[in-house]
């Protein structure tokens, strides 16, 4: 199932380079955001290396808001 997010952050839309500035400052400890690229396809994972949780970001976005996203989970603010 496709998720659709309305971010809180109203500067939105921003570039990946914000989004990823943002992770490495407020990801908790533990955690890890991977950004995939393949020919035809980009995608984000979250992976929880204290709980060996893996997870693919399964929604409608860019890879910007997909990293917001997995931040949010990563930080508690929104569930999976």
């Amino acid at each position: 199932m496709t998720k659709t997010l309305k971010l809180k952050h109203e500067e939105l839309p921003y570039s990946l380079d914000v989004a990823i500035e943002r992770a490495a400052r407020d990801l908790p400890p533990g955690w890890v955001i991977t950004i995939s690229i393949e020919n035809g396809s980009a995608w984000v994972d979250i992976i929880d290396t204290i709980g060996c949780d893996n997870q693919d970001i399964d929604m409608d976005g860019s890879i910007a808001e997909k990293v917001e996203y997995a931040l949010l989970m990563a930080t508690g603010d929104i569930k999976p």
